[in-house]
């Protein structure tokens, strides 16, 4: 089970910054410090920014601040991070909050800037790679031992890439002037085709999909421009991949149709404060295997017959489940039974064994809290949150399908 807690007093994440017109880099009234000379490894290997605190100055130790608990596996074990500092990072044009350790090298991550923040990352063999920024900026990266650096630099404006065919590169390209940022395609219109044939891409304009009706339904994916997906943001820990994951399809073929394969579990609430507006302390989330079909049940209790109600209102009064996976909560094993389904247990505290619907629970959260943010509603109206955002994400439109038209095919 998952603490929603969060949903009702979500900490602000700190901004991802744009250059203000004859301003600075700062973008707050009390700007974090920029350490320097620093040298950060890109690493596509930690969803984490980490920094050590030997690389801190007494100066800095006043931006060292608390965070949430952050369990991280390190070469010498599991270890649990609990500060982080605010930093301001003069290449990346940024306010960054890497995590706090004992020892640890300078490491920012690849993958969730480019995953959640807007960034892109690309190494063309036999050149140094090149990070580009959320507004279009490329740095072009150091590399040393076939490892990735960004190097802070005092100019904000980091040197770029070479845009010249790859056979007349040289083997490390000089740095050339900043480019305007590419222009987003008009609506309606076509991109240019690039030289050589075939269609180019067309170009995603980020400011305008943060505003526009299909992102604000959702706030899916994450946009660096949409105000209440950066302030709504929150850590996630990840997990090594291991042997765990295989569990999902043991036994029995992929889901392919609805009720082949349906998953659970439950949210609660710690305290009094996140209570729902009628009492609400827990969310039973369900989702569908086959279909992706997601549906919350909020409830003031975690009965079997609360239980039983919201799988009977998930899959309908003709629906045949085969399968039905939880971990082993006693209301649910009897929730299963009463119904006669075949119920998979998964591994207590190993949250990968039951992969489809702890993803679907962290997606309820982080969007439930993000729709919070942006409505500003009073927190105890979550319940709500939550129902809105399971429907939005059912009739949401990804590559021309989506969860409606995969469970009833229109």
């Amino acid at each position: 089970m998952r603490p929603v807690d969060d949903l009702a007093r979500a900490e602000p994440a700190r901004p991802v910054y744009a250059r203000p017109e004859g301003g600075n880099a700062s973008g707050s009234a009390v700007a974090a410090p920029a350490l320097g000379s620093m040298r950060w490894i890109m690493d596509t290997g930690s969803g984490y920014d980490l920094i050590a605190r030997s690389h801190l100055t007494p100066d800095d130790e006043d931006f060292v601040e608390p965070t949430k608990a952050v369990p991280l596996y390190t070469a010498n074990g599991w270890t649990r991070v609990t500060e982080r500092c605010r930093i301001q990072n003069p290449t990346l044009f940024q306010e960054i909050t890497p995590l706090v350790m004992d020892a640890s090298p300078p490491v920012l991550t690849v993958g969730r800037r480019c995953m959640e923040q807007g960034y892109a990352f690309h190494w063309t063999p036999g050149v140094p790679p090149v990070l580009v920024r959320p507004d279009g900026v490329r740095i072009q990266l150091e590399v040393e031992n076939y490892v990735p650096y960004l190097a802070d630099v005092e100019d904000p404006m980091p040197p770029v890439a070479p845009a010249v065919p790859a056979e007349t590169r040289p083997s490390r390209p000089a740095p050339i002037p900043a480019p305007h940022p590419p222009a987003p395609v008009p609506a309606g219109g076509d991109a240019a085709e690039p030289e050589g044939g075939g269609a180019a891409e067309p170009v995603r304009d980020l400011k305008a999909e943060a505003t526009s009706t299909e992102h604000l339904a959702t706030h899916l994916p994450n946009n660096p421009y949409c105000e209440a997906c950066v302030r709504a943001n929150m850590p996630r820990v990840p997990r090594r991949a291991s042997r765990l994951h295989a569990k999902d399809h043991v036994g029995h073929p992929p889901p392919v149709t609805f009720g082949d394969l349906i998953t659970a579990d439950h949210l609660v609430s710690i305290d009094e404060e996140s209570l729902g507006w009628d009492g609400e302390r827990f969310v039973f989330a369900m989702v569908d295997a086959a279909t992706r079909w997601h549906a919350c049940a909020p409830s003031a209790g975690k009965t079997m017959n609360e239980v039983t109600a919201a799988l009977v209102d998930f899959v309908g009064p003709r629906a045949n489940v085969e399968v039905f996976r939880s971990d082993n909560a006693p209301e649910l094993i009897a929730a299963a039974k009463s119904l006669g389904w075949i119920r998979e247990s998964s591994t207590p505290r190993a949250s990968e064994t039951n992969a489809i619907a702890e993803r679907a629970v962290r997606t309820v959260v982080e969007g439930a809290r993000t729709l919070l943010s942006q409505a500003r509603p009073p927190p105890a109206m979550w319940p709500h949150a939550v129902r809105h955002f399971c429907f939005a994400m059912n009739i949401r439109v990804v590559d021309g399908d989506s969860a409606w038209n995969r469970r009833y095919g229109k």
